[in-house]
C-alpha cells in the first residue's frame, strides 16, 4: 500500500512539474510583455505645447507600400479644430528616420521643421480660436521597428507580408499624427495601393476596391473614435470566403 501511495506521489509531482514547465513559456512571454510596455511608459512620452492646443478630429491615410523595396511612400491627412489660443504652428509626431517630402496646411503649401521625431507645420498666418483646420504631409522611409514591432515587411510560406503592431506609441514610425491616446480621431480613412494578388485588411469597414493597372487599392473607413496605435494594417495574399 505504501508504495502505492509513493507512486500515486510521485505521479502527482511531475505531471505538476509538466504543467508547470509547459506554461512557463506562456508566463515568460508575458512578463517580457509587461515589461516591455512599462519601460516604453517610463519613456514619458509627451505632448508638445502645441499639441495641446488642438484636437483631431479626422485621419486620411493614403498608402502605398512597396514590397520590392520595403518602402512605404504616403499621403496623410488631418482635420482638426484649434483651442482656445488659437495655435502659430501644428506639431505632429513623426520619427526622423522617415523622409518628409512636402506639407500642406489647409492646400497651401507650408514651411515645416522635422527634428527630435517632431514634424513641425508652420501656416501662413495664425490659426485662430475654434478654426478648423487641415494638414497634409507626403512622405516616404522605410518605417523602423519598436515596441511590439510598429511596422513590418515580412514573408510567410514564402509570400509577402505587411503588418503593424503599433501598441503604444508606435503610430509615429510609419505615419504622421498626434500620437496619444488622450486625442482620438473621430473617425479614420484608410486608403493602400498594393500588388493585385495582395489583400489588405484594415479598421472599420471596407467601402471598395479598385483596380488600377495591375494594382489594386483597397479603401477601408473607420466610423468610430480610435486611437493612432489601433490603426493597423494586414496585407497578404489572403483566401477570401463569402
Amino acid at each position: 500500500m505504501k508504495y502505492i501511495a509513493l507512486l500515486l506521489m510521485l505521479t502527482m509531482t511531475i505531471f505538476a512539474d509538466e504543467q508547470r514547465m509547459s506554461k512557463a513559456p506562456i508566463i515568460a512571454e508575458a512578463k517580457a510583455k509587461q515589461a516591455l510596455v512599462e519601460r516604453l511608459q517610463e519613456a514619458n512620452f509627451q505632448l508638445t505645447e502645441n499639441q495641446m492646443l488642438y484636437d483631431v478630429l479626422f485621419y486620411g491615410l493614403d498608402l502605398f507600400p512597396d514590397v520590392a523595396s520595403q518602402t512605404l511612400f504616403g499621403d496623410v491627412s488631418m482635420r482638426a479644430i484649434a483651442g482656445a489660443t488659437g495655435l502659430e504652428a501644428v506639431d505632429l509626431d513623426f520619427l526622423d528616420d522617415m523622409i518628409v517630402d512636402s506639407v500642406f496646411c489647409d492646400g497651401a503649401p507650408a514651411a515645416f521643421t522635422h527634428a527630435n521625431d517632431i514634424l513641425t507645420v508652420m501656416p501662413d498666418r495664425r490659426i485662430v480660436r475654434d478654426a478648423l483646420f487641415t494638414t497634409r504631409v507626403l512622405y516616404h522611409g522605410k518605417p523602423s521597428k519598436s515596441g511590439f514591432g510598429a511596422f513590418g515587411f515580412d514573408t510567410f510560406a514564402g509570400k509577402p507580408m505587411i503588418w503593424t503592431l503599433s501598441e503604444p506609441y508606435g503610430a509615429r514610425n510609419w505615419w504622421p499624427c498626434k500620437d496619444a491616446p488622450v486625442d482620438k480621431a473621430d473617425s479614420v480613412d484608410i486608403s493602400v495601393k498594393v500588388c493585385s494578388d495582395l489583400i489588405v485588411a484594415s479598421n472599420g469597414k471596407l467601402v471598395d476596391v479598385i483596380g488600377e493597372n495591375g494594382f489594386k487599392r483597397y479603401q477601408w473607413q473607420e466610423r468610430y473614435p480610435i486611437a493612432t496605435y489601433l490603426v493597423s494594417l494586414a496585407i497578404h495574399p489572403y483566401y477570401t470566403y463569402s
